[in-house]
């Protein structure tokens, strides 16, 4: 999840589990089957999903094309970060 995210961060979720929520390209938590993913999200308009990752590396790709079901399960909005001799540092994750 480079650069946005560095090993020991703690990542701020709220979660939207079967809740209604304004759909705009943001950081989710979203589950591709069985599997759970931190990716940044476009919605598309035939209730389809753009998942792009954070770390450049790695092509985006839409839900429709995996096969499997799909479901946003909560909205990144901040992470902390524990530096030693700065203590807890919080940074917002909006809308890039």
């Amino acid at each position: 999840m480079l650069p946005e995210f560095n090993d020991g961060d703690y990542i701020l979720v709220e979660m939207l589990g079967g809740r209604d929520y304004i759909k705009r390209p943001s950081i989710y938590l979203v589950r591709l089957s069985d599997v759970v993913y931190i990716k940044r999200i476009e919605f598309l308009p035939n209730n389809d999903i753009r998942l792009i990752s954070i770390n450049p590396t790695y092509p985006p790709f839409l839900a429709s094309e995996t096969g499997y079901e799909w479901e946003i399960l909560g909205a990144v909005y901040g992470k902390i970060s524990v530096k030693l001799g700065s203590g807890f540092q919080f940074a917002s994750q909006g809308v890039k």
